[in-house]
Parts: structure tokens; sequence; C-alpha cells
């Protein structure tokens, strides 16, 4: 028997105009995607509101206590709501609190999770993603084998990303595994699987985070969990693939790639689903708002 349960792509948004989302929209549903599309939305305009509606988006309002990217309540201190997350009971309720207290990137977490922990029937693949540098060209989960949650690899280790080192080494006070420098920068923008390896991960995710060493107003706090989780085998049967797979590929400055005659990114004669951070290329971006900014 067939099932009648869909797939979830789930972003945030904030403060984007149609213009930074409509390719992001657009190409996934002229992907041929079928499933759910939900955007947690935190104040973006009425017209941006109506393009994503239009377009049969699930949208999600919420509210989010930033000043210029900065969460207000970390501007004084992370340690007061550190303690006092290990002082609430129950998972719940920390996630109801770090929704309001975790910086920008780590908060989309905790949206994540509670909407995937409410809707998780109605589901069978989740995708997470950024919003403004991704782009589809083939549906998301057509290449996903059997791999419970899935990661991709940058072109570069840890220790020599300053970024990177910076956020491990301040969210885990130096408590990790000095192997761990070594390996390859695993992207937090985009992760995909079943939805019970998504929902591991994300809860593996929440946890991590709520016993940060230290977050920051503006921080990736979100990367260094996620590279301290997969590098050190927390998820059974998830995988980190390098670029070349055929799922998506994380573009990075002097990255090689190969673009066939309808400007497709493709890997090994085959076209590659998801483009991450491809905006960084002006002549791919230009290719791509060009196809879908007036779809």
């Amino acid at each position: 028997m067939k099932s009648d349960r869909r797939d979830l792509v789930m972003t945030l948004a904030y403060r984007y105009p149609w213009e930074d989302l409509s390719v992001f929209v657009n190409s996934l549903k002229s992907s041929g995607f079928t499933g759910d599309l939900v955007v947690f939305a935190a104040r973006l305009d009425k017209r941006t509101i109506r393009e994503l509606e239009l377009r049969g988006v699930v949208v999600v309002r919420i509210f989010l206590p930033l000043y210029r990217l900065a969460n207000v309540f970390l501007i004084p201190a992370w340690r007061p709501w550190r303690w006092l997350l290990r002082m609430i009971p129950g998972r719940a309720a920390k996630r109801n609190l770090a929704k309001h207290i975790f910086s920008i990137m780590c908060t989309r977490f905790a949206y994540f999770h509670d909407y995937l922990a409410r809707h998780r029937d109605k589901y069978d693949q989740v995708m997470i993603s950024d919003a403004r540098d991704v782009c589809f060209q083939s549906p998301p989960f057509e290449n996903l084998g059997t791999e419970s949650v899935v990661t991709f690899l940058e072109n570069q280790p840890i220790s020599e990303n300053k970024a990177n080192l910076i956020w491990l080494v301040q969210t885990y006070g130096g408590k990790f595994p000095p192997a761990l420098l070594h390996k390859p920068i695993a992207c937090a923008g985009v992760t995909l699987g079943t939805t019970d390896g998504m929902m591991a991960y994300l809860t593996q995710m929440l946890d991590g985070m709520f016993n940060a060493v230290k977050m920051r107003p503006v921080d990736g706090t979100d990367q260094a969990v996620h590279n301290f989780i997969f590098h050190t085998g927390l998820l059974e049967e998830s995988a980190m693939m390098p670029n070349g797979n055929p799922i998506c590929m994380t573009m990075g400055p002097g990255d090689p790639f190969e673009l066939d005659e309808d400007f497709r990114l493709i890997s090994q004669g085959r076209v590659v689903s998801i483009l991450h951070q491809y905006d960084r290329f002006p002549e791919l971006k230009a290719a791509k708002q060009e196809r879908y900014v007036q779809c």
C-alpha cells in the first residue's frame, strides 16, 4: 500500500524581502517536489508573506527578539540562561525558552524540533535548510539512500577555518576530541533524512546547545554542535557526504564545478539536486535569478 505521508522542507527567514526567497521557493516548486514547505517567518513584509502563501507555502509567523541580528537576551551574558536551562525539567520547556534566548542561527532548531515533534506522523522524509543561498535543481530527496540523516562536507578542515575553530572552542570550552580539529567542516546549512533520523538529530542539536559553555548574541554555536554530533558518531546510520555527491554541493570559493547547457550544476554526469552557497558565484547566481525570481 502506498503511504499517504509526505516530505517536508523547513527553513527560517528573518526580514528577507521576496527577492531573497524567490529562488529558494520557486526552484523547489519547479523541481518536482510535491511535499510541504514550511517557512518560519520573522518580520517579513506583507508582500513576501503574500507571495509565499500564493505558492502554497505554510507560513508560521514567529517573533525573534533581535537587534541588528543580535538576540537582546544574550547581550548581557549566556551563563544565567545556561543555569536556567539546567534547572528547567523536560526538553519541551527548555525548547520553548530556547526560542526566545538562543542566537538566530540556533533558535531555528528549536522551531524545527517543535514543529516536527507535533507533525512527525505526517512525513516520511525531512530537510532543514538555509533559504537565501539555496537553489534546487531536482527534488531534494530524489537521490537519498537508506541513511537516517545526511550532512554535507566542505573542502576545508575545521582547524584551518578561523570562524569554525572559534565556535568549537567557544561552545565546548576546549573539551572535545583533538582529532575533531582535523575533520572536514560539516555544514549545518542543509541537512536531510528520514523523519525519525531528523528527529534524533534535532534532539541532539538542542541538547548540545542547551549545554553550550558559551553562546554569543550572534555566533555559530549550531555549527559547532553539528560538527561534534556527526564527527563523534552520535547518530546511528548517519552519513557525511563530500562534494561530488548527487544530493547537495556546498559551494566555496575556488571549488570547481561543471554546468550543462541549461546552466545546471552536474557532478559525475548527474544533476546535483541542491546547491548551497551558489550565490557566491556571480554568473551562476545571475542565471538562477533570471530563471526563478519572476516565476
